[in-house]
């Protein structure tokens, strides 16, 4: 019995050891924007293609909302220390609560994506809750 409880000690052991090590090394950060160039770079990864011709991102830098020239939408996800870009879809919807853009689309899954701007949102952003 007691190498049993000295096996399971040491399994604990080394999996405490691998999530200090993950967070260590940087993994269990979330994404910062540094630049608005960097948004545009995840853009334009987007799937089909995205090229932004105006980027708003949010206060704390975690999130960020794009147009291109065809009035298309996108969004800038949060994964793990990096970004996915999401085109939104005709029928994506807007909501403001607050100094928050609430935004609802089934290419972003199902619950809604918050981006919190304090006053600093364009305008071309703080009219998409209307415009629809």
């Amino acid at each position: 019995m007691s190498a049993e409880i000295i096996t399971i000690g040491a399994s604990l052991l080394a999996i405490l050891a691998l999530v200090a090590l993950v967070h260590f090394l940087g993994f269990s950060r979330g994404g910062v924007l540094q630049t608005d160039s960097d948004a545009e770079g995840f853009f334009r990864l987007a799937a089909g293609g995205f090229a932004p011709l105006d980027i708003a991102i949010n206060d704390q830098r975690t999130g960020a909302l794009a147009r291109d020239a065809n009035g298309r939408l996108a969004v800038l996800l949060a994964h793990g220390g990096s970004f996915i870009a999401r085109v939104l879809g005709d029928e994506a919807s807007f909501a403001w609560e607050g100094k928050r853009l609430s935004i609802t689309d089934q290419t972003i899954g199902p619950r809604s994506l918050v981006l919190q701007f304090d006053n600093s949102a364009p305008d071309w952003v703080k009219g998409l809750a209307s415009a629809k």
